[in-house]
């Protein structure tokens, strides 16, 4: 779904004020696991997930799943 929603943003332009602008985004994944006992573990993965996609660089999806370092 990801891949997806990039491929729609890349292709769209937003028209605002007479000016173009190219959507981008990116996207961190994670699952809910069984060992998870908060909702802030679940989160805690997907922030990780987002934030190395935003060091790879505009239109990158990461995925972080439980037991995984980053």
């Amino acid at each position: 779904m990801a891949e997806r929603l990039l491929k729609l943003m890349h292709s769209s332009t937003v028209h605002y004020l007479g000016h173009q602008i190219q959507p981008s985004a990116s996207f961190g994944i994670t699952v809910l696991a069984d060992t998870d006992k908060r909702v802030e573990d679940l989160m805690h993965r997907a922030d990780r997930a987002l934030y190395r996609s935003k060091d790879l660089g505009r239109g990158q999806i990461s995925v972080n799943l439980p037991g995984q370092g980053v």
